[in-house]
């Protein structure tokens, strides 16, 4: 009878030995369980800071870009308005060109019949000066327009470049975020929630 029950004494102590081994290698398996949830918890917090930080940063450079194709834009408009008053002052002088070509056979004729006509070729003489002062004038318009036109030029291909660089550091954002359009852009952490 003694030795049935210390048998049975044994086996029960082997099956509690047992029982705690197994609760105990359980209870390092929770353990890494909860470590590895609160290194997910850790990760999910930085790459929702990461998130914010990219949405931030996005944000800034379409504002950025919108600036930018604003000031091309009016850019543009000063561009044209030069170039419509550069063609406009061409047009003059061509005109004024013409005129002293005019004048200039006037004063030949002019010449050719001095002792009859003396008076009229001072007046033509006066007038012919007097439209190569404003012709000349009207050149120096041109060249001050040629170079303002060449100023907003330079301005526009440089607005032009800072758009080419900005809408490429915008594409590389997108790719980090992982959506091409910033109005589809949703949070980690709701996408966490969702999931």
């Amino acid at each position: 009878m003694s030795e049935i029950n210390e048998a049975n004494m044994r086996e029960f102590f082997q099956s509690v030995v047992d029982h705690v081994a197994t609760l105990s290698t359980q209870a390092a398996k929770v353990e890494q369980l909860e470590q590895r949830v609160n290194e997910l918890h850790q990760r999910i917090s930085q790459l929702e800071n990461e998130n914010s930080e990219l949405r931030r940063d996005l944000q800034g450079t379409q504002t950025s870009l919108n600036d930018t194709t604003n000031t091309l834009n009016t850019t543009q408009a000063y561009l044209e308005a030069e170039r419509n008053t550069s063609q406009a002052l061409r047009d003059t002088i061509v005109s004024r060109d013409s005129r002293v070509s005019e004048l200039t056979h006037i004063v030949d004729d002019t010449n050719q019949s001095l002792h009859n006509v003396t008076h009229e070729r001072d007046v033509a003489n006066n007038e012919l000066n007097d439209v190569r002062a404003y012709n000349d004038s009207l050149k120096d318009q041109l060249n001050t327009a040629r170079e303002t036109a060449d100023h907003w030029q330079r301005t526009a291909n440089e607005a032009e470049r800072k758009i080419n660089e900005l809408e490429q550091r915008l594409a590389k954002i997108r790719g980090v975020i992982g959506d091409p359009d910033p109005q589809n852009v949703v949070s980690f952490s709701q996408t966490v929630q969702s999931a």
